[in-house]
């Protein structure tokens, strides 16, 4: 089956050559803003991984009775057991003055 470029893609040679041009190097400048912030995220990983110190989780059960609070970023207030404990957001509210 023998496809030409038109019949694969009319809308694209419908745009004249010079947006498409165009087009390929905004894209290729946008790829390279992306390297370059996923680089320096890579960096601030490292040296965050450099900070991080780590102890043997104990033999016991004695953890299991703990009660831990966390913040992220959902927002839902549906009571969530999927990693084997139960799990609900709370909304809290800081006033700042």
């Amino acid at each position: 089956m023998n496809l030409n470029s038109s019949n694969q893609f009319p809308d694209w040679v419908k745009i004249p050559s010079r947006m498409q041009e165009q087009f390929f190097e905004l894209a290729e400048k946008e790829a390279q803003m992306t390297k370059t912030r996923l680089l320096e995220d890579q960096e601030k990983m490292r040296k965050l991984r450099e900070r991080l110190t780590f102890n043997k989780i104990m033999e016991d059960d004695s953890w299991k009775s703990w009660r831990i609070g966390v913040v992220d970023g959902s927002d839902s207030p549906i009571l969530s057991e999927r990693i084997g404990g139960a799990l609900r957001h709370i909304r809290g509210h800081i006033p700042y003055l």
